[in-house]
């Protein structure tokens, strides 16, 4: 028995995992090299009694006359009063059966722990262990300490309750275990470099013992997380020898010439590396703990222990370059046969082949990533938006050419970085250039490139045209039609930008089509966006129906776990529970959203998040950081035109009015009088003239919401136009037409709508409080709502206050722009941009930018 490591971690749980094992014959601990097995077994047949047999096995015990020998000397020397006997060829079933009937029975059953018993693969050697297991399982207790299971029916062993199994999984230190080991090597390790550890290693024991005792060595432990080391002593080198040296030739360069994939399959192993076989070499390895783990139960996808995978891409890199670009084009051609565009794409760019990464583009890939949301921003793309077209190519080749440029361009444009298209020429987009007819294909790329492009820049007039196109030309219609959800995306697209453009009658029919265009067959994505839109859009006029197609749109999650939730359905969510003056939903549904920015697909739904961020803020009485958000917003300054943009000036306008700015809210308005989209601000300034005291104003702009006929007067805008209209009539005096429009109001509500009405409250109180049958129906106050007002500073609010510069910069820190990018953002001097960094480090009580962000977030600053 092996005497136990200096510095050597107890792990209760494992023992007491074994002795829970007791009832059972068989005890299996199967788990690869450095997984704790030995050492853990040591430790629990020191504390166990009566004494344990101990064999620690090398490939010459193979042998069934020495094998049996062994097992038998073992035994007595833990005190069995075993008879002698000499094992015959064909005579082992009868050697265990006369030597367990001729020998007195102990008082505790005696255990046999078999180290490495993987070597053990003769015949008669697993007829004895098997004739132990079912025939003397009341003599005996097998522990059998494998790096790969042994040759035995462990499966009706299960069924017959005659085994209990620790795998690798159940051997892996917890991060507590991990903690404790670094302490009795005196490393202190700050929380997140002690769960980067953890994760790198996967608990694996000897790796987390070698990296120990390497840090206990260095004055930065921390820097060590991230290391792997390939000296004397390092976990490489113990991977290297105790792993993979142990392997043939060919497994060696199988795995070796695989590891830039992160997941590996038979078939794809086979065109990398032309190795045949390649399945039956992966599930080989996978079932001897070879740090090749099945990702499927079907075990036909394999991934590699990630230090495993890090040691081999070591190895990898003395590979001469150009080979190494050979795999990644041989991969990537695979990808492209299985239809997988977007792993086409990465490895035709790593691969430096202009060639494969334009004709993917063109050819359906782009397509296909608009479709499924995909991320295309693959390191060293960008780099092909600046090749030249060949001199002597066709009309056709630069068509596609242009095409793959632009496409490129679409997907590494930052959203919040409008200004860098300024370089591409106007009116020489693709959608314009003389593509030819019998090309459609490349068209179909051009106008999804346009639709991309239009969204990141929030020039909606460019999606709708390019969507209107894709959707009506006939000759596209095949192309559109071979990638599939490519219609029914194309129709969301469009819906999205006639609702940003303010077409919104246009937006619930385009919406149904999208959803009806899902293919059978295909992912659910389309569908799920259009329910989490038809939400969205639905609040204000129809919240039963958003009800519906929220519910339907998480019921859709549940049943697709691997769906990204969509940034759109939480901002329904938390529409519509201020609707219903529910802040804490709204509230929980914002903490979702911000999880998953800062970067949104869009400056439309960066801008979108901010207003309904924004009515969050007022809701709670914030009204200072409602305003600097509105008015100082990157997404919203670019996206505040039309609808958008009298939609920002209604809200700053009635937080104006909140702060005793009536008439800042009026001129605020006055610049909307005469479009399209005015009556939607006519509450606004009807509250504006109440505070003014100018009634006759205040009754103009509220009827002008009850009588005119537009797509944009919705169920809410009609209650609060009505409760505003009732607050006016009280205050003339005439209860009777105050009644009169607090009826309508709750008619027009139907329970659906609370929020204005708890805001309204204060104001109608004298005539609520006479009118019994109103108060019984006016709706209950689910939360406790700040009436909009200032509000004295909370404790956790800042001595020094953040100037509204200062505010826009540190908005943009919480982003990846760097220092320069922000300068020319805000229009500032580096030098400017620096002063305000210095300011919001010292007002923030920080030293550096990521601790001023997480700081900001903690005051609700971000």
């Amino acid at each position: 028995m092996p005497v136990l490591p200096p510095r050597h971690l107890s792990r209760p749980r494992l023992l007491e995992r074994l002795d829970q094992a007791t009832p059972a014959v068989l005890t299996v601990l199967s788990a690869g090299a450095g997984a704790g097995k030995t050492v853990l077994l040591s430790e629990w047949a020191r504390q166990h009694d009566p004494p344990v047999a101990w064999l620690a096995l090398t490939p010459s015990d193979n042998d069934p006359r020495r094998f049996w020998r062994l097992f038998l000397e073992a035994g007595r020397a833990a005190g069995q009063s075993y008879p002698t006997g000499a094992w015959t060829p064909g005579g082992t079933v009868e050697l265990i059966d006369s030597v367990l009937r001729r020998s007195a029975e102990p008082p505790g059953r005696p255990v046999f722990v078999l180290d490495d018993a993987q070597v053990l693969t003769h015949p008669e050697i697993l007829t004895g262990l098997d004739r132990i297991v079912l025939r003397w399982p009341h003599r005996i207790r097998l522990v059998l300490a494998v790096r790969s299971d042994p040759l035995l029916p462990l499966h009706r062993y299960r069924l017959a309750g005659l085994v209990r199994e620790l795998r690798a999984a159940d051997l892996a230190m917890t991060e507590a275990e991990v903690q404790d080991l670094l302490d009795r090597h005196g490393i202190r390790l700050p929380g997140d470099d002690l769960r980067t550890l953890h994760r790198r290693t996967e608990g694996w024991p000897a790796g987390l013992r070698l990296a120990a005792m390497r840090m206990a060595d260095t004055e930065r432990p921390a820097e060590f997380v991230a290391l792997l080391a390939m000296d004397e002593g390092s976990i490489g080198e113990y991977l290297t020898a105790e792993v993979l040296a142990a392997l043939p030739e060919q497994m060696q360069s199988l795995l070796i010439q695989t590891s830039f994939l992160d997941e590996v399959t038979g078939p794809l192993a086979e065109a990398v590396t032309g190795i045949p076989n390649c399945r039956s070499a992966l599930t080989a390895l996978a079932r001897t703990n070879s740090f090749v783990i099945p990702v499927d139960r079907s075990r036909t996808t394999f991934r590699y222990h990630p230090l495993f995978r890090e040691m081999l891409r070591q190895l990898a890199r003395g590979q001469p370059t150009e080979f190494q670009q050979n795999q990644y084009a041989r991969a990537a051609a695979w990808f492209r046969e299985q239809g997988d565009m977007w792993n086409a794409l990465h490895w035709s760019v790593q691969a430096g082949n202009g060639a494969a990464v334009r004709s993917v583009l063109a050819r359906g890939g782009l397509a296909q990533a608009f479709v499924g949301h995909q991320d295309l921003i693959i390191p060293g793309l960008a780099e092909f938006a600046h090749d030249h077209p060949p001199g002597d190519a066709s009309p056709a080749d630069l068509a596609e050419f242009r095409t793959t440029q632009r496409a490129i361009l679409a997907i590494v444009t930052d959203s919040a970085a409008v200004e860098r298209l300024d370089d591409v020429p106007a009116g020489d987009g693709p959608a314009d250039q003389p593509v030819p007819p019998d090309d459609p294909e490349v068209t179909v790329t051009a106008l999804v490139s346009d639709m991309m492009l239009g969204e990141k820049i929030a020039d909606f007039g460019i999606v709708d045209a390019a969507a209107a196109r894709l959707l009506s030309d006939e000759n596209l219609r095949a192309s559109v039609d071979a990638v599939p959800g490519l219609r029914s995306s194309t129709l969301l697209a469009q819906a999205r930008a006639r609702f940003s453009i303010g077409r919104v009658a246009d937006v619930d029919p385009l919406l149904r089509q999208a959803m009806a265009a899902v293919p059978v067959n295909g992912t659910p994505v389309a569908q799920l966006e259009a329910l989490s839109m038809l939400a969205f859009v639905s609040v204000s006029a129809r919240p039963r129906h958003a009800d519906d197609a929220i519910e339907r749109a998480e019921a859709l999650l549940s049943r697709h776990p691997a769906l990204a939730r969509p940034v759109i359905l939480d901002l329904a969510i938390a529409r519509r529970a201020h609707l219903g003056a529910d802040l804490a939903t709204m509230a929980e549904a914002m903490r979702r959203l911000q999880a998953a920015g800062p970067h949104y697909a869009d400056a439309g739904q960066a801008a979108t998040v901010a207003y309904v961020q924004a009515t969050l803020f007022v809701a709670q009485g914030k009204l200072a950081r409602a305003q600097v958000l509105l008015r100082d917003d990157p997404a919203v300054n670019r996206t505040a035109v039309g609808l958008f943009g009298v939609i920002r000036d209604r809200d700053l306008a009635e937080i104006d009015t909140a702060l005793g700015r009536p008439r800042s809210a009026l001129q605020r308005l006055h610049r909307h009088r005469g479009t399209a989209e005015e009556v939607v601000a006519q509450v606004a300034a009807a509250r504006a003239y109440l505070a003014l005291g100018e009634l006759d104003r205040a009754a103009v702009s509220v009827r002008a919401v009850m009588t005119m006929p537009s797509p944009h007067v919705d169920r809410l805008l009609l209650v609060d136009a009505a409760l505003c209209e009732a607050e006016v009539a009280h205050r003339r005096g005439d209860e009777g037409r105050a009644a009169e429009l607090l009826d309508r109001a709750l008619q027009i509500a139907d329970g659906d709508i609370v929020l204005p009405f708890v805001r309204a409250t204060p104001a109608l109180e004298p005539v609520l409080s006479r009118h019994r049958t109103l108060t019984a129906r006016w709706p209950a106050v689910v939360a406790q709502v700040p009436q909009p007002g200032p509000v004295p500073p909370d404790h956790d609010e800042l001595a020094d206050a953040l100037t509204h510069r200062e505010q826009a910069v540190l908005r943009l820190m919480a982003t990846s722009m760097s220092t320069t990018e922000i300068a020319d953002e805000l229009c500032l001097s580096m030098n400017t941009v620096k002063t305000h960094l210095a300011a919001i480090y010292r007002k923030l009580s920080v030293g550096r930018r990521r601790e001023a962000v997480f700081r900001a977030r903690e005051l609700e600053l971000l």
